[in-house]
């Protein structure tokens, strides 16, 4: 079984009762803290990809659709900067590189895969802790699909690429917490017996039309 499908009071999700019962533990978890954090949405439209990595040689004529590779995003020109008069927070600026994979179709009708990235520019505020043995990072955070595109004359692809970009304020922290204990890991379900079930639970012959 799964944590789903068994050991209702054991399994992660919403607490039914008392949220305290069973809350008889603490334990120390080294764990990324995310000590500020802000959301940028932008939609670029007629967006140039830069195609690489082909797994054809053929020139793209069909666009179909481009997609993140990873929720991880690449950060660089990385600057911050305190400001005076709010000494714990910090002008943030940066610029968010999403790595993105890109189908289409190309002049012999083979379907293709590349891989290419979208680069936005953030300037933000944002919460920045004091100095410290461990300092803190910028991390980042990104999605982005197209849903539509386009293949010029001479074979370039530009897209209208929705995304949403995430810059966070981290730390790598060592923190107390409290908790119900280790967590139980049910035994597995054959996948094959599983789904054999449902067969084996019908009837041997059809019934007649006298029930």
């Amino acid at each position: 079984m799964s944590f789903y499908s068994s050991h209702r009071h054991l399994r992660p999700g919403r607490i039914d009762g008392n949220p305290l019962h069973r809350l008889d533990n603490r334990v120390a978890i080294s764990t990324t803290r995310v000590l500020d954090s802000c959301m940028t949405k932008f939609a670029p439209e007629n967006q140039p990809l830069v195609l690489t990595n082909p797994s054809c040689q053929g020139t793209p004529c069909q666009f179909i659709s481009a997609c993140s590779i990873q929720n991880k995003a690449i950060i660089t020109n990385l600057n911050v900067c305190r400001i005076e008069q709010r000494p714990t927070f910090s002008r943030v600026c940066c610029d968010i590189t999403i790595p993105l994979r890109v189908t289409y179709k190309d002049t012999d009708g083979q379907c293709c895969h590349a891989t290419s990235h979208i680069t936005c520019h953030q300037d933000v505020i944002l919460f920045t802790p004091e100095d410290s043995i461990f300092p803190y990072e910028i991390l980042a955070t990104a999605s982005a699909n197209a849903p539509t595109g386009t293949v010029t004359r001479d074979g370039q692809i530009c897209a209208t690429v929705c995304c949403t970009a995430i810059t966070k304020v981290c730390t790598e922290t060592d923190l107390l917490i409290p908790t119900y204990g280790v967590a139980v890991a049910p035994s597995a379900v054959n996948f094959r017996e599983d789904a054999c079930r449902e067969f084996f639970n019908l009837p041997l012959y059809p019934r007649g039309n006298d029930h």
